[in-house]
């Protein structure tokens, strides 16, 4: 069995830097998160075929992918693949968290980031629509 993981003093050096950060950091990591959650929720909405989801503390928005509303696309993978190739945007498909039709997109990124994404999302989107 082999393990992988963090070593014993980079687990200590961790845990010392937590302890000893200013709790403004963490609420503007919050709060920051927050803002692109909102963004991506509210601007994937505006896009055929997908229904986000708000998330509740998780760092990402599950959106629901609905198929039927594409012309040429038929899986949540397929729609992962052509939006990677056609668009440079990178999303998880749902398939590979067991839920298919679904698809991940992860709100660690500033909003300016999303703008750009949901804007080609929105392309892609309309261009593949049935």
């Amino acid at each position: 069995m082999l393990v992988c993981g963090p070593n014993t003093l980079a687990q200590g050096a961790v845990s010392e830097a937590l302890l000893h950060t200013p709790q403004e950091y963490f609420d503007g990591i919050v709060s920051k998160i927050e803002q692109s959650a909102m963004y991506l929720y509210e601007h994937l909405a505006e896009c055929i075929g997908v229904v986000p989801t708000m998330p509740q503390g998780s760092m990402y928005v599950f959106s629901k992918i609905e198929l039927e509303k594409f012309k040429d696309i038929k899986t949540d993978v397929e729609f992962f693949e052509k939006l990677l190739e056609e668009e440079n945007v990178q999303v998880l498909p749902g398939s590979i968290f067991n839920l298919p039709g679904f698809m991940r997109v992860t709100t660690t990124r500033p909003v300016s980031v999303y703008r750009e994404a949901v804007e080609r999302i929105k392309a892609f989107c309309q261009r593949h629509a049935a």
